[in-house]
């Protein structure tokens, strides 16, 4: 049998009532405050994650709808079809893009289009944050100016 082992306490390690202080218990402690610190973290970048998706579907519709008038053979005659390509490329009604208010404005050598979608954050996490933020993308281009404005002379 080994003799006992001196042990030298200095004045820090014993409590004021005599006893010793040690460190039982503070792994859980560590464990719960680097658990919670964690899920923190993670809330926040799918948070972020989910308004940058929402805000590049906004910019990639208003970009495609721009285009999609800006080469058309009648570009009043295609707003309701580069409308209707800027829902589907904006999931409208997915949390990407809860609501979309499109507005195309068409003048003598430029189109310009502005989409407006409310991105629904109220389940990307489990934290208070808003409900809803709103995006918003603009494009413009040009209209072709070589595109066919009427059907050919017969």
């Amino acid at each position: 049998m080994t003799p006992p082992v001196a042990v030298r306490l200095r004045r820090d390690d014993v409590r004021r009532d005599g006893h010793r202080r040690d460190d039982r218990g503070s792994a859980a402690v560590e464990l719960v405050v680097l658990a919670v610190v964690s899920f923190l973290f993670v809330a926040l970048i799918v948070f972020a994650g989910r308004l940058n998706v929402g805000s590049a579907h906004a910019e990639a519709a208003a970009r495609s709808a721009a285009r999609t008038i800006s080469v058309a053979r009648d570009p009043y005659a295609a707003v309701a079809l580069a409308e209707e390509d800027a829902r589907t490329t904006v999931e409208e009604g997915s949390a990407m893009c809860r609501d979309m208010l499109f507005n195309a404005a068409i003048g003598t050598n430029e189109v310009s289009v502005t989409i407006d979608c409310v991105v629904d954050l109220s389940e990307a996490t489990l934290l208070e944050v808003p409900g809803s933020m709103n995006v918003t993308a603009e494009a413009s281009e040009v209209l072709d100016l070589y595109r066919e404005t009427e059907a050919p002379p017969q």
